[in-house]
């Protein structure tokens, strides 16, 4: 019962001192990291998903997706023109564990600035799976 104990507490201390190490370590990067700088990883994905949306088949939305893009007059056809010649407005989200990329790409269609949120998970079939379609609208812009 005693080494029970002392297992259960060694792992939580073990993964408390492996979790705070972790988040320091995204911090320092985080910080270190010019906001004007383009980490080489994420021109790897931009490249990745303008070649990914070349074959329209490789991009599949989802049923919200969908259901936006009826709703805001959004085709499939602006959606995909987005992801093959848009560009980042927001960094991608990286989740390490499951190898997911979330990411938002901005672009022009139809005389209005539209964003395209969307997940890709790097594998041999690599499809990217669109979760919305939006208009931006930048602060400032209308009152």
């Amino acid at each position: 019962m005693v080494i029970t104990i002392f297992k259960k507490f060694y792992f939580y201390i073990t993964s408390s001192i492996i979790a705070f190490a972790r988040n320091r370590y995204i911090l320092y990067t985080m910080r270190s990291h010019s906001q004007n700088m383009v980490d080489i990883s994420d021109v790897r994905l931009r490249n990745r998903i303008r070649e990914l949306a070349k074959d329209s088949s490789k991009v599949m939305f989802s049923k919200h997706a969908r259901e936006r893009s009826l709703e805001r007059e959004i085709t499939v056809r602006d959606t995909v023109r987005i992801l093959r010649t848009g560009d980042f407005s927001e960094p991608d989200k990286k989740n390490m564990r499951t190898k997911e990329y979330r990411f938002k790409f901005e672009g022009q269609a139809k005389g209005r600035l539209i964003a395209v949120v969307g997940v890709m998970h790097f594998s041999e079939k690599g499809n990217i799976y669109v979760i919305t379609v939006e208009y931006v609208i930048r602060e400032g812009a209308m009152k």
